[in-house]
This record gives structure tokens, C-alpha cells and sequence, in this order.
């Protein structure tokens, strides 16, 4: 049976909802892209069942006129991978979602040869699949083991070489 929950009404008729994904280890997150007259966000919304509401935490802008076509979430729930289209040009970005600090922050980004309408991490998590406007289905293995320092000093006591991508968020020092 469906039950009618609330519902999320923008005030500004110019907003139209492009692609909605809940946060997998999370009942009450889930996330939303929208195209609003070239001001592109992706947001970040909590659910509240009981009181009825829905919450914005966070929002996230997108490159200026370039529209966000759809987005799923990591297994993790650390990683959201978004499609993004301009018309011209098309890529995925995959964005590190700290649950803590709730932020987004753009960790990879990866161009598509043709706009891409659906995309989706494998169940493990080791690959995303996307879906394009050629009629293709691309896979790639993706690493989200890189390093990813968050709210931290770094302190090298002696001479280090790093050879895989390194990300720092928020307030970090070495």
C-alpha cells in the first residue's frame, strides 16, 4: 500500500528536478540535482516521518549551465557519482559526501562522449555503469581507495614519496 508522505514543492515555477537518489545506509538522506535557469545544485535533504518534513542540509553548485541528468550513490554512502550535460560536453563527478561536517566535495571527475541518462554503482561498489544518448553502456572500474584526509595535520617526519591521488576536505595541513 502507498502511503502519501509529504511532498517537496519549490516555490520558483523554474526549478525542475532532474534526477533524485536516497542515501543507501541513510532512511532519512537523499539527494536531488535540479536545473533552475543555469543555476544547477545538487542538494542534500533529510526525511522526517514523523513530523512530516524535509529538511535541506546542504547544496552543492554545479558548473554554470550544465545539467545535472541523474545520480546514485556509492554502496558506502561516501561517494555520490552524478551525470552532468551541458549540451556540449558530458562527464560524471563523483563527490565525497562527509556525514559528519555534510558536505560534498568533488573528488573525480570523468567525460562521457555523449550525455549520459542513468547511471549506477555495482553492488560492491568496485564499478559504475552509465547509460548515454549513443545508446551506449560504459563501465569503469573505478578506485575510491584513494587517500582522503578530512579535518586533519599530516606530520611527515621523514622524506615521503605519495604516489596515488591524495584528497584533503575541509581544514587539513602537512
Amino acid at each position: 500500500a502507498l502511503n502519501d508522505l509529504p511532498t517537496l514543492a519549490f516555490a520558483d515555477p523554474n526549478i525542475t528536478v532532474q534526477a533524485v537518489s536516497w542515501h543507501p545506509t541513510s532512511q532519512t538522506y537523499f539527494a536531488i540535482g535540479y536545473l533552475n535557469a543555469g543555476t544547477n545544485r545538487i542538494r542534500l535533504y533529510q526525511f522526517n516521518k514523523t513530523a512530516g518534513t524535509m529538511t535541506e542540509i546542504l547544496s552543492t553548485p554545479v558548473v554554470e549551465n550544465n545539467n545535472v541528468t541523474c545520480m546514485h550513490w556509492h554502496p558506502s554512502g561516501n561517494f555520490l557519482a552524478v551525470g552532468i550535460d551541458n549540451g556540449v560536453n558530458s562527464r560524471v563527478d563523483a563527490y565525497y559526501f562527509n556525514s559528519t561536517a555534510l558536505t560534498l566535495t568533488k573528488v573525480q571527475s570523468i567525460a562521457s562522449p555523449a550525455a549520459i541518462t542513468t547511471i549506477a554503482w555495482s553492488p560492491n561498489g568496485s564499478y559504475l555503469a552509465w547509460g548515454d544518448s549513443a545508446n551506449n553502456v560504459r563501465i569503469y572500474g573505478i578506485d575510491m581507495t584513494s587517500l582522503l584526509f578530512d579535518n586533519c595535520t599530516i606530520v611527515l617526519n621523514s622524506p615521503t614519496l605519495i604516489t596515488g591521488k591524495i584528497f584533503l576536505n575541509n581544514r587539513c595541513s602537512i
